[in-house]
């Protein structure tokens, strides 16, 4: 987890809008923002709408991707605005892929007793 603070600038606000189902009876909107602080790239990507504005003074915390810091958490020092993704679903996947590890190795390691 990286931290950055400082200056917002090129900011870039953008909504994509998909199909849930396949009769496309229900939409599901993602709400992406790109900007940088002291030129390093950022993204922040919510299901929740947001807004970063050019010159406010914030904090991010995340984790770098190919040059890229996704954002995890924002705040908006400027504002006092403050948002983040839902660590819930990060736990999830974490717990999911960790059960049959697990079981992987309490098997693997039964039969060599």
């Amino acid at each position: 987890m990286e931290k950055l603070r400082g200056i917002v600038s090129n900011v870039d606000n953008s909504v994509i809008e998909y199909p849930v189902d396949n009769r496309h009876a229900q939409t599901r909107t993602t709400y992406i923002s790109s900007f940088q602080i002291n030129g390093r790239k950022i993204k922040y990507e919510s299901t929740a709408q947001h807004n970063f504005y050019e010159g406010n003074h914030m904090i991010v915390a995340g984790v770098t991707q190919r040059g890229i810091l996704h954002a995890l958490a924002c705040k908006d020092l400027t504002t006092g605005n403050e948002v983040s993704q839902s660590c819930f679903f990060i736990f999830l996947g974490g717990v999911a892929f960790m059960v049959p590890v697990i079981g992987l190795l309490s098997i693997v390691f039964l039969t060599m007793t």
